[in-house]
């Protein structure tokens, strides 16, 4: 009954609430661009079990031009940020451990934009050819109609996701 209680409490104090036992995490990344799409979404999908909130402040983060600080942040938005920091530490690997080791401690924010610009295609030849891939999807043909169509939405959705606000 403990539990359940504690359980209550923290949904009306507006606390998130998620076993990390549900979901299994991300797994590990070590900073190649093959791998960044696939383990960007997971964790995103695993931070919004942690916080949604969280996730929201990864969001902003990734549209940010300027380094991170947390000057006019208020106690709850640095702890998330710490929090992120915690998760990425375990996380990373290689050149993304790089990345993380040359951000501020606590910033975990800070390096999940830096990953994130370093990641994620900005070009003009990239947006053109993700529009043509869209116009004529060249998909497997071992894909059942449904797959294709799966397939086909997911590319029309991260081309609309990448288009400037």
């Amino acid at each position: 009954m403990k539990n359940y209680d504690q359980q209550i409490y923290y949904e009306m104090s507006g606390l998130d609430v998620f076993d990390n036992k549900v979901i299994e995490k991300p797994g590990r990344f070590d900073g190649t661009r093959a791998r960044w799409k696939h383990w960007a979404t997971r964790t995103r999908g695993f931070i919004r079990g942690v916080s949604l909130k969280l996730a929201g402040m990864m969001r902003i983060a990734t549209e940010q031009k300027e380094p991170l600080t947390h000057h006019g942040w208020n106690e709850d938005e640095a702890n998330l940020d710490a929090k992120l920091y915690s998760i990425l530490s375990g996380l990373l690997d290689g050149e993304a451990m790089d990345v993380f080791c040359n951000v501020e401690e606590g910033h975990g924010l800070e390096c999940w934009r830096q990953l994130s610009r370093d990641h994620e295609p900005k070009s003009v030849g990239h947006h053109r050819t993700r529009l043509m891939n869209i116009l004529d999807p060249q998909l497997d043909q071992n894909l059942t109609f449904l797959q294709k169509i799966a397939r086909w939405e997911r590319l029309v959705r991260e081309h609309v996701a990448m288009q400037p606000h």
